[in-house]
């Protein structure tokens, strides 16, 4: 079963997109505020090397959720804080939007 995201119903955009992972974390334009300010703080904490190294959209999601074993504990810690206060931001799980 696929759902359509309703943030793209409710933002009157043409194209329904299907919910999935990457497209929260990525796409949707509903949670493009939160989404800039998480994506900020991650450039802040990773070195050139890593960011090149994320070349596929599943190697972001999954540093988003579970962090990179090239980091140190600190830094894994800061990212999984960065994508919670992101989750907690977009509201795309409050009661409201849940409706």
């Amino acid at each position: 079963m696929s759902v359509e995201c309703s943030q793209h119903i409710q933002y009157g955009l043409k194209e329904a997109k299907i919910i999935s992972v990457d497209h929260y974390v990525l796409r949707c334009p509903a949670f493009g505020v939160a989404r800039i300010g998480m994506y900020h703080s991650m450039v802040d904490i990773l070195d050139d090397h890593l960011l090149i190294s994320l070349k596929k959209d599943s190697d972001i999601v999954n540093l988003f959720l579970h962090g990179h074993p090239e980091l140190s504990h600190d830094k894994n810690t800061l990212i999984y804080k960065m994508a919670m206060t992101f989750i907690i931001k977009s509201e795309r799980f409050s009661s409201n939007s849940l409706q």
